[in-house]
């Protein structure tokens, strides 16, 4: 064994990395605030799952964060306790303020804290091949890393101040989001007009948006996909993004406005459909 290794949160991304990780003889320890889930996931991995976070990370060098907002984050922190000589790597999408605040609140109980957002979907991490931003001091980093090459084939470090990384991937998944809807709103424009949108595509293709048809425009035309990034976390990280920019001063010129088409698909029961089905959305809605 490579060594032991605890993963808090077992969604989509928590589940691709422990696979990833066992995958490369590492000894998983497993936590869920739904524990049957863990349990599952366990089992498939010949890894442990406990009812605990503090429990978890006690067998542990190591503790890798998968979880959903803010809140989720520092309450899972805050019930840990000691930890001293523990690293944890938080790999959520949070606030630069919320990964401030795990960061002191974990150096206070002993512990080493990694800011480590990633870019890229489950069946990415599954292969290893994410991109990592990675934010801490040295000391915690260096450990750390060990864990997050095993599932990012690409780092980028943005220093050594808290709160750094998790700017930045707010700042991607602002460019990445108002990519998706830009390219929604225009497909609906061309058909409103009789414009096959095909032939956009491929417009799109010949030019320097290539990257965005490539990406998004069969998963955004077709009926149905698979869900890896869920509606209602788009529209929590465009709020996260709106107040990131509000507490540096800045204007969230495009966010509050994602925010809000994603918070109508979450209120409509569209919330746990994918992010990118927001075409289908918008055309069941425009229909009744």
């Amino acid at each position: 064994m490579k060594g032991r290794v605890a993963v808090l949160g077992t969604g989509f991304m928590g589940s691709a990395a422990a696979r990833r990780l066992a995958s490369l003889g590492f000894e998983v320890y497993l936590w869920n605030r739904t524990f049957e889930r863990a349990v599952k996931l366990a089992n498939e991995l010949g890894g442990r799952a406990f009812r605990t976070a503090a429990e978890t990370v006690s067998h542990v060098e190591a503790a890798l964060l998968f979880l959903s907002d803010d809140d989720a984050v520092l309450s899972v922190i805050a019930s840990l306790g000691r930890v001293d000589g523990l690293v944890i790597v938080n790999l959520s999408t949070v606030t630069p303020r919320a990964s401030v605040a795990a960061a002191r609140h974990l150096e206070s109980f002993g512990g080493c804290y990694v800011e480590a957002p990633l870019i890229g979907g489950p069946r990415v991490v599954e292969r290893g091949e994410a991109i990592a931003i990675v934010a801490g001091p040295e000391k915690c980093v260096e450990p750390g890393e060990k864990y997050v090459k095993a599932i990012a084939s690409r780092i980028f470090r943005v220093g050594v101040n808290y709160g750094s990384a998790a700017a930045l991937k707010l700042a991607f998944n602002n460019m990445l989001l108002a990519s998706l809807v830009s390219l929604v709103e225009s497909i609906m424009l061309l058909k409103a007009y009789g414009v096959d949108p095909n032939v956009f595509r491929d417009v799109l293709k010949s030019t320097f948006l290539a990257g965005i048809a490539d990406r998004f425009y069969e998963r955004v035309t077709q009926d149905r996909v698979d869900t890896t990034f869920r509606a209602k976390l788009a529209a929590k990280d465009s709020r996260y993004i709106s107040q990131a920019a509000k507490e540096a001063g800045s204007l969230p010129l495009l966010s509050q406005k994602i925010e809000e088409i994603y918070n109508l698909m979450d209120y409509s029961g569209w919330g746990d459909e994918d992010y990118t089905s927001l075409l289908r959305f918008l055309r069941r809605l425009k229909a009744h």
